[in-house]
């Protein structure tokens, strides 16, 4: 039970070489690839909703903040927005037109 909660956690924070390494090791005491992979779909949505959450959390607490901080993220946001939502520039956020 130990193993599958490293796992999980090291998928969590997703960094490679754990990762691989957990992998064999779970590979090796024949644990089903399946729930691996169930492990890892979890600990990706727990990261996205965590980061979301922090993000929402960020933004209404400097809402209406003067920072530099603040300015310079907007910024950057409004820079990468428009660069990403044109279909021209082969930066979609589903990477569907790089291969269009």
């Amino acid at each position: 039970m130990n193993l599958w909660l490293l796992v999980f956690f090291a998928f969590l924070v997703q960094e490679p070489v754990s990762s691989d390494i957990l992998l064999l090791e779970a590979y090796q005491y024949h644990y089903s690839i399946w729930i691996i992979h169930a492990l890892f779909v979890i600990a990706t949505l727990v990261d996205v909703a965590v980061g979301y959450l922090l993000g929402v959390w960020m933004q209404r607490r400097l809402a209406g903040s003067n920072a530099r901080i603040v300015r310079y993220s907007l910024r950057t946001a409004e820079a990468f927005s428009e660069f990403a939502g044109t279909p021209s520039s082969g930066t979609a956020a589903n990477g569907s037109s790089c291969w269009a």
